[in-house]
């Protein structure tokens, strides 16, 4: 009686690297053709913030894009009126200024914290709104500082 002899026709062990090679040449193509995301430009902006001529500290500023709402670059107002937002895409945004809610707790002579001071905030209510703040602002590249005046309330 002879032997019989098999042989798989259908073998799997082809199928990883075929895998691979397919995904190496992909991933080569798209590199070559620039198929890859397009990274942001972004770019430093710095200014000042004056309430009635008076430089305005201890706020927050966010700046939200006018294209996406959804998208904002947040600093922090030092109390000089400066302050500085790293990477921030050239653009037109909304100016919106909050209270700096972040203060150091306070705590009494036993370690229990104090309650919370009241912060009083003297910027109108319209600026703390992206959707009713007046200040539009438009970043460059390169950048230019940012002069931003606020009426009092």
């Amino acid at each position: 009686m002879g032997r019989v002899i098999s042989m798989r026709i259908f073998s799997i062990g082809w199928i990883l690297p075929l895998a691979f090679a397919i995904c190496g040449f992909a991933i080569f193509g798209c590199a070559i053709c620039g198929c890859a995301p397009k990274r942001v430009e972004s770019v430093p902006v710095t200014g000042a913030v004056r309430l009635a001529d008076q430089p305005l500290g201890q706020a927050v500023i966010l700046l939200v894009s006018e294209k996406d709402a959804n998208s904002a670059r947040q600093g922090t107002v030092n109390s000089d009126g400066g302050f500085r937002i790293p990477d921030v895409p050239p653009g037109t945004y909304k100016a919106v200024l909050k209270p700096l809610t972040d203060l150091p707790v306070e705590y009494d002579n036993k370690g229990r914290p104090l309650p919370r001071k009241k912060i009083d905030f003297a910027v109108p209510q319209a600026y703390q709104d992206a959707k009713t703040t007046p200040l539009t602002v438009e970043v460059t590249s390169p950048p230019t500082p940012l002069d931003l005046h606020v009426g009092k309330k």
